[in-house]
């Protein structure tokens, strides 16, 4: 049984389709000649915008897919006029695909607040909240590919950009529960009493989970978890692996996009590496500024 396409998905496709049909169809106006310009205009008009969504997802912002061509040496007045207007035409193609992100954007952010809001609660509830905005990202990601693949390769680019959005917007969240657990004083030491039977869980499904970082995270978080994390740096590893290990799943679930699973891997990895460099040095310093007990835990 075949998953109903979202709504953004749907209205982001009807676009694109008409985009396309645009640049594509054939148009008794144009000569052969300008159609060439319009769609060669266009076609470097998707590399050159797309390529740089997937330039900043892997950190080489100077470098561009396809690589933009310069085609105005040797066109006439009215080439130049066509290929202009494919360019144009790349650029709405461009905006509705950024419209589309922003959406996905936007669940994100809402299930990671109401995620932080729960966390009181305890670790399924922000679990759940994180793990079904990945889901719904999943989704949203694999259906838009599956209805652009046969248009340009930059649509699968375009989603590398999707993921390094939304590890930005995880480095925010891992802030925030920080935040909420200093917040809860003294009671984050019966949380962690609670719910360290589930963390252990969830930590035994990371370290299996095939993902060398996540392996590495939930090394980290184990030693942390072990000792009650009652002092900052342990509390800072938590905080890291509860926000991150959701992301598993969306990993996992994006096999399908050819290029895109290496490049989250690959993104994730160096996430995970940075934040665990903030982790380590915040605990050396706390080494040497707090007394081992949670009356020294501050930040």
């Amino acid at each position: 049984m075949k998953t109903r396409k979202n709504i953004d998905v749907l209205i982001l496709t009807e676009k694109i389709d008409s985009i396309w049909n645009r640049v594509y169809s054939v148009n008794e106006s144009m000569t052969v000649s300008e159609r060439r310009e319009l769609i060669r205009g266009f076609e470097d008009g998707i590399n050159e915008l797309f390529g740089k969504w997937a330039a900043k997802a892997m950190n080489y912002a100077d470098k561009l897919v396809g690589g933009a061509k310069n085609a105005f040496t040797s066109m006439a007045a009215k080439g130049k006029e066509y290929y202009e207007k494919g360019k144009q035409l790349a650029g709405e193609a461009w905006e509705k695909m950024k419209e589309f992100a922003g959406s996905v954007m936007q669940k994100i952010k809402e299930s990671y607040g109401k995620a932080v809001d729960a966390i009181s609660t305890g670790y399924q509830s922000f679990k759940l909240s994180v793990s079904n905005a990945y889901q719904e990202a999943l989704t949203s990601i694999n259906q838009a590919y599956e209805s652009m693949k046969d248009k340009a390769a930059a649509f699968g680019e375009a989603c590398k950009g999707i993921w390094s959005d939304i590890l930005e917007e995880t480095a925010l969240l891992i802030q925030a529960t920080k935040e909420k657990f200093v917040s809860m004083k003294e009671g984050v030491s019966d949380w962690f009493t609670k719910n360290k039977a589930e963390l252990d869980k969830n930590v035994r499904e990371a370290k299996s989970s095939g993902i060398e970082s996540m392996s590495k995270l939930s090394e980290m978080v184990s030693k942390s978890l072990a000792k009650g994390a009652k002092v900052a740096s342990d509390i800072g590893a938590v905080a890291l692996f509860i926000c991150v290990s959701p992301i598993i799943l969306l990993i996992k679930g994006v096999k399908a996009i050819p290029g895109v699973y290496d490049s989250a891997v690959e993104m994730v990895k160096n996430f995970v590496e940075k934040e665990a460099a903030e982790y380590a040095e915040h605990r050396v310093k706390e080494s040497l500024r707090y007394i081992k007990t949670f009356e020294g835990f501050k930040y």
